[in-house]
């Protein structure tokens, strides 16, 4: 008989193993959200005219290049969203 994994394969950071990926939906709605923490609003009007186009996760990693503070502030939130998830399965 042969075991099955009902649940998926959720490991810590750093392992060299990652959690299974998101759906682009969900990808989508962690930028917004990410968008709603940024005060300074030319950053935010930036990056929210940069999901609101075609191919929106290139132009919002292309926007946060010219915005090296908040690309570093994003990747801190995106680590934390998805350290997140993982811990919650």
């Amino acid at each position: 008989m042969k075991d099955t994994l009902k649940t998926p394969l959720i490991v810590v950071w750093g392992t060299g193993l990652t959690p299974p990926p998101i759906s682009s939906h969900v990808g989508y709605q962690d930028m917004e959200q990410f968008i709603s923490t940024v005060e300074d609003e030319r950053s935010s009007d930036l990056l929210l005219g940069a999901i609101n186009r075609n191919r929106p996760f290139r132009r919002f990693k292309e926007t946060l290049i010219d915005l090296p503070e908040l690309r570093d502030q994003w990747f801190v939130f995106h680590d934390r969203t998805m350290r997140r998830r993982a811990i919650s399965g």
